[in-house]
Parts: structure tokens; sequence; C-alpha cells
């Protein structure tokens, strides 16, 4: 899953070189990214994660931890 939250990130802020704990703002990003971030993330794997969540966990590695609970309760 990591994998594949790296590439859809890195993908929409065009930038392929972006580091697993590297913030998605000291980048590039902004507002209209991370609403393309949160729509790829529910088409490509099926996760829903709100717009608070997904600002205060603007890195790879935080978005991973953010949306494993939600990834458990959907399986559940």
């Amino acid at each position: 899953m990591l994998n594949a939250i790296h590439k859809i990130c890195s993908e929409v802020l065009n930038y392929p070189q972006l580091e697993m704990d590297e913030d998605f703002f000291d980048v590039g990003g902004h507002s209209l990214m991370m609403a393309e971030i949160q729509r790829q993330l529910h088409e490509d794997l099926k996760v829903h994660i709100n717009m608070e969540s997904l600002f205060r966990n603007s890195s790879v590695i935080k978005l991973s931890k953010a949306i494993q609970p939600t990834l458990t309760e959907q399986t559940a």
C-alpha cells in the first residue's frame, strides 16, 4: 500500500523524486493537489480520508499510517 500511496502522491505533485517522509507542501503541493490525492486514493485504493486528516498527514509515511485504521475497518 505504501508504494501505491507514493505513486499517487508523486504523480499528482509531479515530483517523482518524492521521499516517503517529505512533506507535500514543501515540494509545491497545495489544496487543489490535496483534493486530487484524496480523489485518487478513493478511486484507486477505495479509501476515504477527509481533507483535515490529509492536511495533517501530508507525507507518504504519515498518510499511510492515517489510512491504515480505515483499511482495517473496511475489511472487518
